[in-house]
């Protein structure tokens, strides 16, 4: 046991004087404390090298690697072109000291020739500077300096390409674009492969997500996301610095800290993406199926007339529906599904609540808004057998007919688009309301009277609140078209919303009942819960004065505990 327990005094000991080597290093480049002391030890530039040895177990934990670090030590005029070489049109190629991990003797690098490219560049270049004096790097003994172990992590985020991000891009003088035809600098990113004449091309038309074709890793037909959009991006914010040009970051802080994205400016007023979208369309696979059949069968659900210009107007990118492509969902997702659509149905594709890219599952997103949370968050989930189909499948097939020279012909998607146009138009008048003569102004709770007073709930003050809030969502207006859909929120049993029935009725027992919290949880898990999911600081859940006047026993009076 004594053994044991020096055993682990010395791994820890180890691995403290490892992290301490680490951070005095990188702390100046040198070992000492001159340098910037507020830096992150493990700041979002850090990057992890290590060689592709396809599980063998490696000798040593991958080499941690600063990179700004070094950015900034660099004072040759070659710059990043020092580690990063370039191609024969000037474009910097994002891997170190080589052009591609493919080697015209070798093949794919192997460890010892990645380990050899690595070590005898790195600590090359660390002789070369301190033999000059300069502030250097660890040299051939220090292994345990670059190959730290421990759980070491990068503060490293993703950034996103969000509407606003990418309009200041669309609207740019300086980008250079590569089509005629292009006036919006979409060729200067997007583009297609040429399989046959292996060149890249521009199509206009056909603009889509990166990731559409560049996925996390590497495949035989596009190189990784991380790749291609550090060629595209850094290549380009090179070539504006370069001109004096203001431009984007050109250091991994600049785009992945998170204090760093919070300084990107973001526009207000953001133009539609012009891909030839409709403004709204008409969902109707199924219908037009059975139409084209010559009858609707009983099974076939109705149309659904779907607002795509509000949908815009909601969603960071396009990727948040149009998930795999461009095309209309119908193209991957099948009424029996494919295996292109990974076999999920179209049903599954437009109802799962697992998935953000369906709708169901993106509505269940934002009722967890704050504005939305209060009533929401305390509500189950209801199920296919009790949901209501109508409030989305509510457009008739004879929607989808014109009559013509006495036969019934379908539209086409023009026709539709046009239809669904003039329905979506009628959808933004403001939620019913209830006369305020049957809302009561205030509600006196009195039913458990013990410590403190009767309770005043300002009945009518949060119903107006809360019909605001939902009239300023397009989403909440839509689905709280019935003015007692708001009642809901707090009588989520009641028969009748006009003249619900007391808390009381139901909850019966102060703390808890089967299957259901007693009258005294009922009205602080609504109440306070409400208050907490819509971030309302006041009143505090523990302040029970604020609504609560303590009874004084001794005095017979009622006072306000401060």
């Amino acid at each position: 046991m004594a053994k044991e327990r020096r055993m682990t005094f010395r791994l820890g000991l180890m691995t403290a004087l490892v992290l301490v080597m680490a951070f005095l290093f990188y702390a100046d480049g040198q070992g000492g404390m001159k340098g910037s002391e507020s830096a992150p030890l493990v700041g979002p530039d850090m990057i992890r090298i290590t060689a592709d040895t396809s599980g063998e177990t490696l000798e040593m934990p991958a080499a941690l690697f600063f990179h700004d670090r070094h950015t900034a030590a660099m004072t040759t005029k070659t710059g990043c072109a020092e580690c990063h070489p370039k191609k024969e049109d000037g474009r910097l190629v994002f891997s170190f000291k080589r052009l591609s991990d493919e080697d015209s003797d070798t093949g794919k690098m192997d460890k010892e020739a990645m380990m050899a490219l690595y070590h005898d560049n790195c600590i090359g270049c660390h002789q070369e500077r301190k033999d000059q004096g300069k502030p250097s790097g660890p040299m051939a003994p220090d292994c345990r300096a670059c190959h730290a172990n421990g759980n070491i992590e990068s503060s490293w985020v993703e950034i996103s390409f969000d509407k606003s991000l990418h309009y200041r891009h669309v609207s740019s003088k300086d980008i250079a674009t590569t089509a005629t035809e292009d006036t919006d600098n979409c060729s200067a990113c997007h583009h297609e492969y040429d399989q046959q004449a292996k060149k890249l091309y521009y199509e206009k038309g056909k603009e889509g997500s990166c990731q559409y074709c560049h996925m996390e890793t590497a495949t035989d037909a596009a190189a990784s996301f991380q790749r291609a959009s550090h060629d595209a991006c850094l290549n380009c914010h090179q070539a504006l610095n370069a001109k004096k040009v203001k431009t984007g970051p050109v250091t991994c802080t600049g785009c992945h800290s998170r204090e760093k994205q919070f300084e990107i400016a973001i526009l207000d007023d953001v133009p539609r993406m012009k891909r030839n979208q409709p403004n709204a369309t008409i969902l109707a696979t199924s219908a037009m199926t059975a139409l084209k059949n010559g009858k609707q069968k009983i099974t076939d659900v109705l149309p659904v007339t779907f607002n795509h210009k509000q949908h815009e107007m909601g969603v960071a990118s396009c990727r948040n529906c149009h998930h795999a492509s461009m095309e209309s969902c119908t193209t991957c997702h099948t009424a029996s599904g494919t295996e292109k659509g990974q076999f999920v149905r179209l049903e599954q594709a437009m109802h799962s609540r697992q998935s953000v890219h369906s709708c169901m599952g993106c509505h269940e997103v934002q009722k967890n808004s704050q504005h939305c949370a209060g009533c929401h968050e305390q509500m189950p989930a209801k199920t296919f057998t009790n949901a209501d189909c109508s409030a989305c499948h509510n457009t008739g097939l004879d929607r989808l007919e014109i009559e013509k020279g006495g036969d019934s012909l379908l539209m086409n998607q023009k026709m539709r688009r046009t239809m669904a146009e003039a329905l979506v138009s009628q959808r933004n008048g403001p939620v019913a309301a209830i006369p305020n003569e049957d809302i009561p102004e205030s509600v006196t709770i009195s039913s458990m009277v013990d410590q403190y007073e009767a309770a005043t709930f300002p009945h009518r003050k949060i119903v107006d609140r809360l019909r605001q809030r939902i009239n300023d969502s397009a989403l909440g207006r839509y689905y709280h078209k019935d003015a007692g859909t708001l009642c809901a929120g707090c009588h989520h049993n009641s028969a009748s919303l006009k003249r619900p029935p007391k808390c009381a009725t139901c909850h019966g027992d102060p703390f808890k009942e089967a299957g259901r919290p007693g009258l005294k949880g009922a009205y602080h898990l609504q109440c306070i819960g409400c208050h907490q999911q819509m971030k309302l600081e006041k009143p505090a859940a523990t302040d029970c004065t604020a609504c609560h006047v303590k009874i004084n026993t001794k005095a017979n009076q009622s006072v306000t505990t401060p």
